[in-house]
């Protein structure tokens, strides 16, 4: 009986992988980052975190 076994990748595809994918997930966390910053900015503009606190100073207020 022959058993065939698919061939392992060496270690420059491995290392060639694992670097495609830690890019990936960089890109992924650097566009979220973007996207928190421009919510966070267009608060700031739009004077919605000035709301933002007083809100949560009445919520602490009503808990306490």
């Amino acid at each position: 009986m022959v058993t065939i076994t698919p061939p392992q990748p060496n270690e420059a595809e491995q290392k060639k992988r694992k670097q495609t994918l830690e890019r990936a997930k960089a890109n992924h966390l650097s566009k979220q980052l973007q996207m928190r910053l421009q919510y966070a900015k267009l608060k700031v503009e739009h004077g919605w975190v000035r709301y933002l606190i007083i809100s949560r100073q009445l919520m602490w207020w009503l808990i306490a």
